[in-house]
């Protein structure tokens, strides 16, 4: 009878070890859970935050774009008006020296 008991007491001990294991799983899985919620809510307000950051980047990347794209439709403009006026003055040139011909 002693054995049984003794048994007993051994299966209760080992039980009692066991849910206190189990409780320290599950104290793990809680403390994991809320690091990961955690993590996750850093990473949203990380992403948000970047987000705002880069808004005003990518809006002053177009601009420069904008201001590229002016840029070089001046320079066709200017280059044209140059050869235009370098033509008036080969026209002006020739009729001066027409004029001083005759």
């Amino acid at each position: 009878m002693r054995e049984i008991r003794d048994e007993l007491r051994q299966i209760k001990e080992y039980s009692e070890r066991q849910d206190y294991r189990l409780l320290q799983i599950d104290s793990i899985k809680t403390a994991i859970s809320d690091a990961a919620k955690d993590v996750t809510n850093s990473l949203d307000s990380l992403e948000k935050e970047l987000a705002l950051t880069l808004a005003p980047l990518s809006h002053l990347a177009k601009m420069l774009q904008q201001d590229q794209d002016l840029a070089k439709d001046l320079t066709k403009l200017i280059d044209e008006s140059v050869f235009q006026l370098g033509r008036k003055l080969d026209d002006i040139s020739k009729t001066l020296d027409d004029l001083t011909a005759r």
